[in-house]
């Protein structure tokens, strides 16, 4: 599939918010949980810089290279500037950047890159590992010695971490490319919705950390001339996906690092990261309609899937309603209507779609999604009472599709994550105005 696209587009009024100021003291928890040694260190430091970081592989590294007796420092970038330093600071000393409580012995700590912090005769390594999302303090003392002084998850702030380190080294190219892109496409153990809600507020992606996915399907056709298949007779499909968690079992190799991880063949962890358990009903009620019910009962781990730190798993439910209508064997209208309820994330989301197919080529589309949180005047978000917001996204299409080639014109208001049209989907950034996409399938 070749696609490309030309947009005009006017931001929202809104825009995005101003950043929070620096953190600039560690936080109660902060400082009991990294302690006294470490804080100092990166209070102190007077020189910081960056180091790439491989594995040593079991062999005895080069001592000058060396980190503990697992780890072997490669590309150095440039030392922090004192804006740069302020901002590993503030991550560092900054709450909302762990998870405290998170089980960090579940996952071969493999580091990718190093803070180095010089501070006297002795350095703290923050060794980071962008595949366990975690950090590993360690310090190294006069004479060869390293004490290490803890891991722990900085999920949350994992973006800030690597920019920072990519900034540093803009001419490694190992530290530039990681993690830019998966190559190869894993397949989800889902069902794969083509209807508005399912398909772009909570699409599920297989974890390549590992997971334990199940999906089970079951189709019925009731019979013509029975009273549940009518003249036409009625089909019925019933689909159950779900993923897990790995239960997994790490191996202590030493006080600094793990070597791996045992699992039970099979055998899902206790954290379920989606459900998706789904009825359709499609029947055609007369020469020319027919009809599609679909009901959906969601669980969306939106912290693991999305990367939303911090923020509580998704239990959803869905209603959607399509019709079919053909006016001849040229034209033809279909409609959509969509609810999606849920307490968590954004809240309620209503959508109705109106499509009209003319001659082979041509079709026009109008597209509304209403976001309205809840039928109150708050909505509970995260435990916080605050005002609903209630907002619509309208997008009117015309498009042409001839062969593998479909051109389309949109204008409307388009909000931010991933929109779908004709079940191609892609990510969009926040925008009111007009654009235009060539998608060419060969």
């Amino acid at each position: 599939v070749l696609s490309s696209s030309l947009a005009l587009a006017v931001p929202n009024k809104k825009g995005p918010p101003p950043p929070p100021p620096p953190v600039t003291e560690p936080t109660a928890k902060v400082s009991e949980a990294l302690g006294d040694t470490v804080l100092a260190s990166v209070k102190g430091a007077t020189k910081v810089q960056v180091f790439r970081v491989t594995d040593s592989g079991g062999l005895r590294p080069d001592p000058a290279k060396a980190i503990a007796s697992d780890f072997v420092r490669g590309a150095a970038g440039a030392e922090l500037d004192a804006k740069q330093l302020e901002a590993l600071r503030s991550v560092l000393y900054d709450e909302s950047s762990y998870r405290l409580d998170a089980d960090v012995s579940k996952c071969r700590f493999v580091p990718h890159l190093s803070f180095q912090m010089k501070v006297g005769l002795e350095s703290l390594e923050a060794l980071i590992s962008f595949s366990c999302n975690q950090v590993l303090f360690v310090v190294g003392k006069q004479g060869g010695r390293w004490v290490p002084q803890g891991t722990f998850d900085v999920k949350p702030a994992r973006k800030k971490l690597l920019e920072l380190a990519k900034t540093t080294l803009p001419q490694d190219r190992a530290t530039q490319n990681l993690f830019n892109l998966n190559i190869n496409f894993l397949p989800t153990l889902a069902k794969q919705h083509t209807y508005n809600l399912p398909a772009t507020l909570y699409p599920y992606a297989t974890q390549p950390n590992g997971e334990v996915a199940y999906q089970g399907e079951v189709f019925y056709k009731f019979k013509k001339g029975t009273p549940l298949g009518g003249k036409y007779g009625t089909k019925l499909a019933v689909n159950l996906s779900t993923a897990w968690s790995l239960d997994s079992t790490a191996i202590p190799d030493d006080t600094i690092s793990y070597q791996g991880y045992t699992t039970a063949f099979f055998k899902q962890g206790e954290r379920q990261y989606f459900s998706d358990f789904n009825i359709e009903l499609r029947k055609k009620l007369s020469a020319s309609w027919e009809l599609a019910v679909t009901y959906l009962d969601l669980v969306y781990d939106i912290e693991v899937v999305q990367g939303k730190a911090g923020q509580p798993v998704v239990f959803a439910n869905m209603f959607i309603v399509e019709g079919l209508h053909n006016f001849s064997e040229r034209n033809s209208v279909r409609f959509e209507a969509q609810h999606l309820s849920t307490n968590q994330d954004k809240g309620n989301w209503v959508t109705g779609l109106a499509e009209f197919t003319f001659s082979p080529n041509w079709f026009v589309a109008a597209l509304d999604q209403f976001n309205y949180e809840t039928l109150g005047d708050t909505f509970n978000k995260n435990g916080e009472e605050l005002e609903v917001n209630r907002t619509h996204y309208p997008i009117g299409s015309v498009g042409y599709i001839r062969g593998g080639n479909r051109f389309t014109v949109n204008y409307g208001r388009q909000r931010a994550g991933i929109f779908c049209v004709g079940g191609v989907c892609r990510q969009v950034p926040a925008s009111n105005g007009l654009s235009i996409s060539v998608t060419s399938t060969f």
